[in-house]
């Protein structure tokens, strides 16, 4: 109970919550409305932040009456998809997604920076559902081996990265036909114009693509991403006999769960990228995994192994980022798929469509996912300070806030003013 108060006094006094959540707008007829707006939103915040498993569930929970001092009446679960489905995706996104992160820059979230002096960004795509047979206008299709029409939704995501906690910044969906790098130009345009402090991007090999390198320069960004051996063969050839006459940078240092010995060769001053109209750097990397003795838990040693070779490309310049923090760098894009993705889809059930009826219901939810995400995570490290190096794991503290709200009494509730 003590958690479910901490929790709505922090998003309440800190952020604000209720005042940014009466600005935003939906197209409803308002002499048939009978849920207030700002409601619904706080009860699929509350929701998701509660990591309820579906929009049923979350209507059971909204049963209660105690809840009411919060919603102000009941609201069931049809009503959470219709209002959904209602919201206005720009307002959603101007008056509560962005606020809420420029507060958290305001309250030094990322000081200096979430590397180093920089706030990093990494960028990815991602498939959060697919179904054989619920559907809707937007729906991308593909047929399996045996002949079956699957259907599922992609989006480019953006993650900061580096220090915890790592915060959404926004999403862009992949329409039906286009890839992956259209939906990032137009999330890219949107982040530059938005948040003018974001400092360098992180990219995997799919967005290895000129135009849109092309793009984060003409925002003056800098970019770090990873080009597989087989594509730009004319840069890695040149990068690679440059680096045949020069000496690599050697250094030993625990990633995960491993510990590895790399050799790295730094080379700057390249122009073989016809698309792109700067200079580049690249950076050649040889890992190998050291071997890691037996262990009470892992009763023979693990052998070691030498990983790919893996080249990264940037923008930026060895007085900007030498050459190991860039290779730390280009390692912390793993930040977004190995816990974001893994985090929204496996605890915070990104992976169900809470509500599929129309392509603007199913992304307003991500979006609302988005906010009770980042809430969440900036009170477990920034209020209670119980992150990583805490004694109570993220899943309890979810699992102590959907508790509270099964069976806390109308009068131990703080009241918010949501509307």
């Amino acid at each position: 109970m003590k958690l479910l108060k901490q929790f709505l006094r922090y998003v309440s006094n800190t952020f604000l919550l209720p005042q940014h959540l009466r600005r935003v707008h939906a197209r409803r007829h308002p002499t048939r409305v009978q849920i207030p707006t700002d409601s619904a939103l706080l009860a699929w915040i509350l929701g998701f932040a509660a990591r309820v498993h579906s929009r049923e569930e979350l209507g059971r929970l909204l049963d209660r009456r105690s809840l009411h001092r919060l919603t102000r009446r009941h609201i069931s679960a049809d009503s959470l998809a219709r209002i959904a489905a209602q919201l206005d995706r720009d307002c959603l996104r101007a008056q509560l997604l962005v606020p809420l992160i420029r507060r958290m820059r305001r309250n030094k979230l990322w000081s200096p920076g979430s590397i180093g002096p920089f706030v990093m960004v990494a960028i990815d795509g991602t498939e959060p559902i697919r179904s054989d047979h619920r559907h809707c206008t937007h729906c991308a299709t593909r047929t399996r081996a045996d002949g079956q029409v699957e259907y599922y939704h992609r989006v480019v995501v953006a993650s900061t990265v580096g220090t915890h906690p790592r915060i959404l910044l926004d999403l862009e969906p992949v329409l039906p036909g286009e890839s992956e790098v259209a939906a990032a130009s137009r999330l890219l345009e949107r982040l530059a114009n938005t948040f003018p402090w974001l400092h360098v991007f992180l990219l995997d090999a799919g967005f290895a693509n000129g135009p849109f390198l092309a793009q984060i320069h003409r925002f003056g960004r800098g970019f770090i991403v990873r080009v597989k051996d087989h594509e730009r063969r004319h840069l890695l050839r040149d990068a690679q006999a440059l680096a045949a006459r020069s000496q690599a940078d050697r250094w030993e240092a625990a990633w995960g769960h491993h510990r590895l010995r790399v050799h790295a060769w730094d080379e700057d001053g390249f122009t073989s990228w016809d698309s792109y109209p700067g200079t580049l750097r690249v950076l050649i990397v040889d890992e190998e995994e050291l071997p890691e003795p037996a262990t009470r838990r892992r009763r023979m040693p693990s052998p070691g192994r030498l990983r790919p070779r893996a080249f990264y490309v940037t923008n930026l310049s060895p007085g900007q980022l030498p050459t190991r923090a860039l290779w730390e760098a280009a390692h912390h894009r793993w930040n977004l798929e190995n816990t974001g993705f893994h985090q929204l889809k496996h605890e915070f059930h990104w992976n169900h469509a809470f509500a599929h009826q129309s392509p603007g219901a199913l992304f307003n939810t991500w979006l609302l996912l988005a906010v009770a995400f980042n809430l969440f995570l900036t009170f477990v490290y920034r209020r209670l300070r119980a992150g990583r190096q805490g004694n109570k794991p993220l899943r309890w503290l979810a699992q102590e806030l959907y508790a509270a709200l099964r069976v806390a009494p109308a009068e131990q509730l703080p009241y918010l003013a949501a509307g």
